[in-house]
């Protein structure tokens, strides 16, 4: 279409439009451009409008605008001034924007603090004759034109849309019917050299019945872009290497023009094809001719976009890059308010509080996509970033070919209905129609802003109120993990209230003797005096007849257990007349009142434990409530705001964090080594101190029982009182300690080793209690040997032996640890817990979360 042909590196653009700079290139379409310039001289009107990638912008850019400046429109002439824009959230500004940087208003004075984009913005407001009136003000020289290009006109619907809300029945919004009205106006006063395109979705043409007149318009000057025929796709083709200086094979040429098909939107990824094919012919040296095996070296068109994207994807260094340029590709396409999908052009600021990210770290991340051989995002490498410099998606076909954007796109479309309906249940809350969130809603949004990380920016894209959706969503997860914390309060509690019932059963053994011997002389004179008012015996001798009956069988059973020496029962012995109110006597005043007495005695006793068991319930609990709450608030805080693969066993999560290279940035991990027998041993002799302290604090405890309750007159029950105490003291240490946040002894700190389970995780309450209670089974029965035979010289031997049979099976078992799997000790074998090494430099507890 021109004689100058200057070698290009690549003559084909890839997804971006054409140019008009490129019109030298741009082949295929020359009949189709005398036909627009006919429609557009005769109405002053003209819609491109076509299907996604049909080449529209292309055609006005290459096509139409280089036509008008030759002249092929005679009644207009070659002087034009051209102003092209795309109508964005704000079609207005825009507009003025367009008309600020096309020099409209440069020889013009400006009035002190205003800018041209605010006066051309001012004047368009000011009346549906804004156009004209621009027109007037910026003294254009005798004969110029204007025309005013609006690309893209299908975004005033979809953004006049999301200004709306996705819910609103409502017309277009104001500033749109403004907008429309500017266009339009314009051609009621045809003296004026004012000329309108627009270019089109055509799945939008609908659309445009929401306004005044334009349907009469469209249907007047619409030109719908017919698709290339063979021999105009051969052109596309083959013309642009020519141009460039390069040869293509007759066989490629082919394929090329049979893989298009009839399908007109596969035009754009024709060019991104041809493009890769000629870059990679290059790369091999630009030896001979564009051959079949360049074009299936780049994946042919079915698979060279999808393989170039995720090319440049994988060029981003680090996972951050990586995640802010998936940001980016879901803030720059949009689902979530039109389900057909359209581009949502960006200034960069914008962008990059969208994504929460600086302009410097954003930059790289979009320079990747922009450079020449790439142009995936616009504007192209080269240009610099400014604050309001546009960033948008080269081509729709982008949306539609590349399978990571598409993934993308459908999880940015229901990460902004989450939102939505956050939002919306927020203002009903606020109201009082609807109560806080619930599992599994609850756990949805918790996940959603988890793996999100929404930020006031971005929720601005969908919908307002994005505050008092965050503020409602904690205090949904706070009132649910109160509930939560309270149950699990609860479930701990209880299991340590059948210990509470054993601790209080022991008292009462160890009291019961004591209140006996403190009772006896009080109750016993009281018990006699209640048997002689019930006449059960009285002064005059008046036998009872139970007690004579009870008197008579003692008599008879005395008599037939001591026969008299060296004489031969009887046959028929007479029956014996014992003393029957001597012994009624004796069996009131002796046998009965110590019965009574003792079952009074255990009475009290059962009382008293009984009391003492509800004060140590209540106190023991308030206790555990004011020491381990907080902690448990803690654990139940974290649970529900990760999602599973987050509260997977920290084993597994480690393997995964090294396996991505990310294990730096996760703290707290234990990481899967088993601990040492060198750590164990110095965890073990940490402890046997801690023991020793702990028997101290029993003894002390059982001098001060002895002096309260003078058990000098039974010597062994102080030393019985001793061995109970310190074991139960002990017992509480080891279960306070691995329950506790730390999760682990002293010695176990010390030696930095942890405790859990076979997989990895932490071990609550009843598994700590059942290592413990193997652990101490030696010590265990060594106490029942030493309180059943310890005072008695005859069973030295058995308590010797007991006592070397005890050390040993304590020592073999911490001794098998190198030779078992996971380096586990007996009690570890059987408990089923391991002993891991913890993380170095850990300053804070750490975290054993269970699946």
């Amino acid at each position: 279409m021109t004689s100058e042909t200057p070698v290009l590196e690549n003559p084909f653009p890839g997804l971006r439009p054409f140019r008009e700079d490129e019109e030298y290139l741009f082949f295929g379409r020359e009949s189709q451009v005398d036909r627009m310039i006919d429609k557009l001289a005769a109405t002053h009107f003209l819609a491109v409008v076509g299907t996604s990638g049909t080449g529209k912008s292309s055609l006005v850019n290459c096509g139409l605008k280089p036509a008008l400046h030759r002249g092929l429109m005679s009644s207009a002439g070659t002087s034009w001034r051209m102003v092209q824009f795309r109508p964005g959230g704000n079609p207005i500004r825009s507009m003025a924007q367009a008309f600020a940087d096309a020099g409209f208003f440069v020889e013009q004075i400006m009035p002190e603090g205003l800018s041209a984009r605010a006066i051309a913005e001012t004047t368009l407001r000011m009346s549906s004759l804004g156009l004209v009136d621009i027109f007037d003000f910026a003294h254009l020289e005798p004969g110029t034109n204007l025309l005013l290009v609006v690309d893209q006109f299908e975004e005033l619907f979809r953004y006049g849309k999301a200004a709306r809300g996705p819910s609103s029945t409502d017309a277009m919004g104001g500033d749109a019917t403004t907008f429309v009205n500017l266009l339009l106006e314009p051609l009621s006063h045809p003296s004026y050299p004012i000329y309108i395109v627009l270019t089109m979705r055509s799945d939008f043409l609908g659309e445009c019945s929401q306004f005044d007149r334009l349907p009469e318009v469209m249907n007047d000057s619409q030109y719908l872009v017919p698709r290339l025929t063979r021999d105009e796709r051969r052109a596309a083709i083959a013309e642009p290497i020519a141009v460039a200086g390069g040869d293509l094979s007759a066989v490629l040429l082919t394929r090329l023009v049979n893989d298009v098909g009839e399908t007109p939107d596969q035009l754009s990824i024709l060019q991104h094809a041809v493009n890769r094919t000629w870059a990679h012919w290059q790369d091999e040296g630009s030896q001979g001719v564009l051959a079949v095996e360049d074009y299936e070296a780049v994946g042919t068109m079915a698979r060279a976009l999808d393989e170039h994207a995720d090319e440049a994807f994988n060029d981003l260094k680090t996972p951050r890059q990586k995640k802010l340029c998936e940001k980016v590709f879901k803030a720059l396409t949009d689902r979530g308010t039109d389900a057909r999908g359209i581009r949502r052009p960006m200034q960069f600021q914008v962008l990059c509080e969208v994504v929460g990210a600086a302009p410097d770290e954003l930059a790289p991340v979009l320079e990747v996509f922009r450079v020449t051989s790439r142009s995936f995002l616009m504007p192209p490498s080269g240009e610099p970033l400014e604050k309001d410099t546009v960033i948008d998606i080269s081509h729709e076909i982008l949306m539609r070919v590349w399978e990571r954007l598409r993934r993308w796109s459908d999880e940015e479309a229901q990460s902004a209905i989450t939102y939505r309906r956050l939002a919306e249940t927020a203002d009903l809350y606020e109201t009082g129609r609807e109560g806080l969130l619930r599992d599994p809603g609850l756990k949805t949004a918790l996940t959603w802003q988890w793996s999100e990380q929404p930020t006031a920016a971005w929720a601005a894209l969908y919908r307002p109120g994005f505050e008092s959706a965050l503020s409602f969503l904690e205090a949904s997860k706070e009132a649910l993990d109160k509930e939560r914390t309270e149950i699990a309060f609860q479930r701990k509690w209880r299991g340590l209230t059948p210990f509470l019932g054993i601790f209080a059963f022991l008292i009462f053994l160890l009291v019961s003797p004591w209140i006996s011997e403190l009772l006896a002389p009080l109750v016993r004179p009281r018990v006699e005096k209640t048997l002689v008012m019930l006449h059960m015996w009285t002064p005059s001798q008046r036998v009872n007849p139970w007690l004579a009956a009870k008197a008579q069988k003692n008599a008879n059973a005395m008599a037939s257990q001591a026969p008299a020496a060296n004489a031969a029962p009887a046959a028929n012995p007479p029956p014996l007349a014992p003393d029957i109110a001597s012994i009624a006597k004796v069996y009131i005043h002796e046998d009965l009142p110590s019965r009574v007495t003792n079952a009074l005695d255990f009475g009290v006793a059962a009382i008293l434990c009984v009391l003492l068991y509800g004060f140590i319930w209540w106190g023991g609990r308030k206790a555990y409530r004011s020491l381990a709450f907080a902690g448990i608030a803690r654990q139940v805080s974290a649970m529900p705001r990760a999602p599973d693969e987050m509260r997977a066993p920290r084993v597994h999560r480690v393997a995964a964090a090294k396996a991505s290279g990310e294990a730096a940035q996760a703290p707290n991990i234990v990481d899967a080594v088993c601990a040492s027998f060198g750590r164990r041993l110095s965890a073990g002799i940490v402890d046997f101190f801690v023991f020793l302290f702990v028997g101290a604090v029993a003894g002390f405890i059982a001098i001060i029982a002895d002096v309260a309750f003078s058990f000098r007159s039974q010597a062994n029950t102080g030393v019985y009182l001793f061995l109970i105490v310190w074991l139960i003291l002990d017992c509480l240490y080891q279960l306070l300690t691995g329950i506790s946040e730390f999760r682990g002894t002293l010695g176990d700190l010390a030696a930095g080793i942890a405790v859990t389970d076979r997989k990895g995780r932490r071990i609550h309450f009843k598994r700590v209690a059942l290592r413990y209670g193997i652990s101490a089974l030696p010590l265990i029965f060594f106490y029942i040997i030493m309180i059943l035979f310890g005072t008695k010289s005859e069973y030295n031997t058995l308590v010797g032996g007991s006592f070397i049979i005890c050390v040993l099976i304590s020592v073999l078992g911490f001794l098998i640890q190198p030779f078992t799997p996971g380096k586990r000790s007996l009690t570890d074998l059987l408990a089923g817990t391991l002993v891991l090494r913890r993380p170095k430099k850990e300053l804070v507890p750490v975290d054993f979360r269970e699946k």
